[in-house]
């Protein structure tokens, strides 16, 4: 940003830029928190592969907002999704 700004000459955000920087840069914390926190207390597997599922929100808002048409493999992914979620619960008797 320092480079940007030292090489536009100036940067003057509006309101809504401001507002999307603070809430992508609030759901980054919060997110690297969450991570920490599933790290310490669960499974080093199931907080990693919670990790990899966060990719689907952005995949499933470009195909929604923009009318971007996901890959194959995209595709194929977001089909799992649901799987990858099922075999993340805990096993009976499992703590």
């Amino acid at each position: 940003m320092i480079i940007y700004v030292f090489l536009a000459g100036s940067f003057h955000p509006t309101p809504v830029v401001t507002l999307v920087a603070f809430a992508g840069g609030t759901t980054i914390f919060i997110s690297r928190v969450a991570l920490l926190a599933s790290l310490k207390y669960g499974k080093i597997s199931s907080s990693w592969t919670a990790v990899s599922l966060s990719v689907v929100i952005p995949t499933m808002a470009s195909a929604i907002f923009w009318k971007e048409i996901p890959s194959g493999k995209q595709i194929t992914g977001l089909i799992l999704v649901p799987v990858a979620i099922f075999l993340l619960q805990e096993e009976p008797g499992e703590k």
